[in-house]
């Protein structure tokens, strides 16, 4: 169906294609509501911001209170620069659904955009209480409490991950460039040497 071949368009990179099928896809079924979310999202991700807001603003007619929707406008909200409006917009969004992680952790990283990182280390902590094997909103709450000097309480989080987690790429770095800022440059040379090998593309792993 529509929304299956706009993900396959996606996924392959042919993002001009895919708001294309979109564009005319919604014509036809402007009311549903996952091909309305992919469409937005697959033009947030191409960086196609107005198309993005007129999908939102029609989506929101018939979803009107649409979390995963509202949530795509506050993208664009920050995409635009409006980083005080996407957060009251993320707020609301917990106010509502208080229990999805996805949702904390963009509100952690609009924080993070205006750095105040003590909020965002809240907000990435939240995602991590509600879903513990979430990579991204561990890895966060430890490069947050890196950045903020709390060592002890990045230490003790690691000390607390399960294997799988521990072990997860994106929170490895993380914990690299916590040994680093603790002058533990033999713990942190040999995570990144894993890394190297495990992700050998990815050149943060290599600086």
């Amino acid at each position: 169906d529509a929304t299956n071949l706009g993900s396959l368009l996606r996924s392959q990179g042919r993002l001009r294609e895919a708001i294309q099928g979109y564009t005319d896809w919604l014509k036809q079924f402007p009311e549903y509501a996952p091909l309305s979310l992919n469409a937005i999202n697959c033009a947030i991700e191409a960086n196609q911001i107005n198309d993005a807001q007129h999908w939102i603003s029609q989506a929101l007619i018939h979803h009107p209170n649409d979390t995963r929707i509202l949530q795509a406008q506050a993208r664009t909200l920050q995409a635009n620069n409006k980083h005080s409006d996407a957060i009251a917009l993320l707020r609301q969004i917990t106010n509502i659904n208080t229990e999805d992680e996805l949702v904390w952790l963009d509100l952690g990283y609009a924080y993070h955009l205006i750095h105040d990182r003590e909020q965002a280390l809240r907000a990435f902590q939240k995602a991590a209480e509600l879903a513990p094997n979430d990579a991204k909103a561990v890895a966060n709450t430890i490069t947050l409490l890196q950045e903020l000097g709390r060592y002890d309480e990045a230490n003790s989080t690691i000390l607390g991950l399960p294997n799988a987690v521990r072990n997860n790429t994106m929170v490895r770095g993380a914990v690299a460039y916590l040994f680093m800022a603790q002058q533990q440059m033999g713990e942190a040379l040999k995570e990144f040497r894993d890394l190297c090998t495990l992700e050998a593309l990815v050149p943060q792993h290599w600086l």
